[in-house]
């Protein structure tokens, strides 16, 4: 994993200029949600849009920029990144862990942990 010591640069670039608003929001709806209306949407659509696996074993990822959801265990949400360069984000909806399609690796932003750590801690 990349950590702040290293941070992506691609995180910064994107924050610099879209902010985390996107990707707080995706956390909110998608990983943890807090609303029933959300919490309905978790539910059903935690599938690979692909495949139709499930995200229990298959690390179902949503796209930040466009919501398009793959598994990652067999390339789906790759897949996409491929055809879509520019989407270079994608959150694992278990945990909301961050990932970079440019540095292949999940990636540690202290501004979207805290982001995460406000939301997990609300419940």
């Amino acid at each position: 994993m990349v950590d702040d010591c290293h941070n992506c640069k691609h995180i910064i670039q994107y924050k610099e200029y879209h902010g985390i608003k996107k990707i707080t929001s995706i956390i909110n709806t998608w990983v943890f949600p807090n609303s029933s209306n959300d919490l309905l949407i978790k539910s059903k659509k935690h599938l690979c849009e692909i495949c139709g696996r499930s995200r229990s074993r298959h690390r179902i990822h949503i796209c930040v920029f466009c919501s398009f959801r793959a598994c990652f265990s067999h390339g789906h949400i790759k897949q996409h990144f491929r055809s879509h360069h520019k989407h270079v984000f994608a959150i694992e909806l278990s945990q909301g862990f961050l990932y970079c399609f440019q540095c292949r690796d999940y990636v540690f932003d202290q501004e979207v942990s805290t982001g995460v750590f406000t939301i997990r801690n609300h419940f």
